[in-house]
């Protein structure tokens, strides 16, 4: 593990778990800092308001709730960043930006200059995205090849 996907791991790895003691939603037992489910009874340390309820009414019928996915839209990101390298990350974060930000860019454009320039920012990012992806599948099936 590098230096720099250590960080990576270890911000994403902040953003997921709390960093102070709390109490489950749902058996109200204690837990430590940095646990991400109950000990207990296994419900996530963050959850929505439908799935706390949802859990709480499995409890009292006397059925274990069953874990819940993470499915905010940062784990997602940081799911799909996982594999690549530190230099792929960076050119796929560059991608997603400059493609978010050509969109964003051609809803205000008031120019077909300022159109054109946003289509092209739109284009490079997904290039550097596909290309962040299309490298590194080749290198996974490389490695496994040899």
């Amino acid at each position: 593990m590098t230096v720099e996907s250590g960080f990576l791991d270890n911000l994403v790895s902040q953003q997921m778990h709390p960093l102070y003691s709390w109490q489950c939603f749902v058996c109200e037992a204690s837990n430590p800092a940095g646990a991400d489910a109950c000990h207990e009874c296994g419900f996530p340390a963050k959850a929505t308001g439908r799935e706390i309820a949802s859990a709480r009414i499995a409890r009292t019928s006397g059925a274990k709730p069953s874990p819940i996915k993470d499915t905010s839209a940062f784990a997602s990101i940081a799911e799909a960043l996982r594999p690549l390298s530190i230099w792929r990350k960076a050119l796929a974060i560059l991608g997603g930006a400059l493609l978010f930000g050509g969109m964003i860019w051609f809803k205000i454009a008031f120019s077909l200059a300022e159109v054109a320039w946003s289509i092209a920012a739109v284009i490079s990012g997904f290039g550097a995205v596909a290309l962040a992806y299309a490298t590194a599948s080749a290198e996974c099936s490389a490695k496994s090849d040899g």
